[in-house]
């Protein structure tokens, strides 16, 4: 039998301990859709077309708490700061304000088989959370400059 690098193999305890803590988030996550889905309705409709090559398909959109400023996560790890437009409270357009290459932790640019982002999440006090593919991580970010941990 070939080991293909899963690590160390846990005890049917273990196993049985991680599955049951995975099925409880599961029902909350459950739970805390449905009270949400009673609040969100569609307001309206905007496609946004790019004119910048390097942007492409977003992996990650975390909207700040008044529903206008974002932070976007491309899929090859870059992040896009900006602003919603909005008309009548109808989003019209995008404003970009910054937008920035994915860091290593060493400050050098991320090698293309290292981009390969997939999520984003805020960490409530400036920086923010990405997860990767191929090697699969995550680093936290302190600012969009700023290298990860």
């Amino acid at each position: 039998m070939v080991k293909r690098g899963l690590g160390p193999r846990l005890s049917r305890t273990q196993a049985i301990f991680i599955a049951t803590r995975l099925l409880l988030l599961a029902a909350a996550c459950l739970a805390a859709q449905s009270a949400f889905a009673a609040e969100a309705r569609i307001v309206g409709r905007f496609v946004w077309q790019p004119d910048d090559p390097e942007i492409g398909g977003v992996s990650g959109l975390e909207v700040e708490a008044d529903g206008v400023g974002f932070l976007a996560l491309i899929d090859r790890g870059r992040i896009l700061e900006g602003r919603f437009l909005r008309e009548g409270g109808q989003i019209t357009g995008l404003g970009l304000s910054a937008k920035a290459g994915p860091l290593g932790p060493d400050g050098a640019a991320l090698e293309e088989e290292d981009d390969d982002s997939e999520g984003l999440a805020l960490d409530g006090s400036g920086g923010f959370y990405v997860s990767f593919e191929g090697p699969a991580r995550v680093w936290h970010y302190g600012g969009l400059s700023a290298t990860p941990t």
